[in-house]
């Protein structure tokens, strides 16, 4: 029974810490970008470690294959089409493509 709630504690602060890398590797891009990609690489394994899924909208700020973050027109490319966004790093080339799901009217 204890172990069960430690266990989601550390989940928790586990997820905060994913948060604070990740909105502080965006703030450091333009300054320090090796530093960026450093707060991506230990979010990531924070989150590999502790099992907690990082959120979709942060999921979407870096590039899974070299750690960078994709800021649009800077470190990313991003274009709609055929019904997906597609963002591709422009620092190793790597594309993400993400269904865009129209709302049907009546």
């Amino acid at each position: 029974m204890g172990m069960r709630s430690q266990n989601q504690t550390g989940k928790k602060i586990a997820r905060e810490r994913i948060e604070i890398l990740l909105l502080r590797a965006r703030d450091l891009y333009h300054t320090e970008p090796e530093q960026s990609r450093r707060c991506v690489a230990i979010a990531r394994k924070i989150s590999t470690r502790q099992r907690v899924r990082i959120p979709r909208e942060l999921r979407r700020l870096f590039c899974r294959k070299c750690s960078g973050i994709l800021i649009p027109g800077h470190s990313g490319r991003v274009r709609l089409h055929h019904g997906k966004i597609t963002t591709t790093c422009l620092a190793c080339g790597k594309q993400k493509r993400i269904p865009v799901v129209r709302t049907h009217r009546k």
